[in-house]
């Protein structure tokens, strides 16, 4: 008898745990597919702002922070449930039938508990994104910096040949001025994809 009792609750904790976690990946995100939102604004609005990516990691942390103390309190339910059945198991008190039914009707509440305070969750927070003509802007204007960028270090290069070739420069000086043309056609071209959230 209390064999059968014990395979009877083993099959509610399995019963318990396998639909939690089916539920809880179709309200956390985990295995599933999102939607992102997309990023309205045009060519004005092609990178997400520092205020956009804080808001979203902020969104996102409250929200694995609250989906893990509804986990938490799930399997310490469960724990503390199951704890009891072994004890009145083990002390006779109350008989294995009665312990089986409070067992049996504490699993069931911990998982209703756990699936209405999922549901009361919602789903977790997405991530903004840039729409395709969004991604085209972005990518035209980085080949703008770039082809700027590469006739800026054009100009130089023609600039310190001639600079050499003439009889009133100095070697020296021809060289100083090639770095300084140098230094600023990098540095602009790094701020312009920086403007536009794009790594040098």
């Amino acid at each position: 008898m209390k064999k059968k009792l014990i395979v009877a609750v083993a099959a509610v904790l399995v019963l318990a745990n396998g639909a939690s976690v089916a539920f809880a990946e179709s309200h956390s995100g985990s295995g599933s597919t999102t939607t992102s939102t997309t990023i309205a604004g045009g060519s004005q609005n092609t990178k997400l702002t520092d205020t956009q990516k804080v808001a979203y990691k902020a969104e996102h942390d409250v929200y694995r922070a609250k989906l893990e103390v509804i986990k938490t309190t799930f399997k310490t339910a469960l724990s503390d449930a199951e704890k009891a059945f072994t004890a009145a198991l083990v002390s006779g008190t109350p008989d294995a039938v009665s312990a089986a039914s409070a067992f049996r009707t504490a699993g069931v509440a911990a998982l209703q508990n756990y699936q209405d305070s999922l549901i009361a969750l919602g789903s977790p927070p997405v991530k903004p994104e840039f729409s395709k003509e969004q991604k085209a802007i972005l990518k035209a204007k980085r080949v703008v910096i770039m082809e700027a960028f590469r006739v800026a270090m054009k100009s130089a290069k023609d600039t310190y040949k001639k600079e050499l070739a003439a009889t009133d420069v100095t070697k020296k000086a021809a060289k100083s001025t090639f770095k300084a043309a140098v230094r600023k056609a990098t540095q602009e071209k790094t701020d312009a994809l920086k403007a536009l959230g794009l790594k040098s």
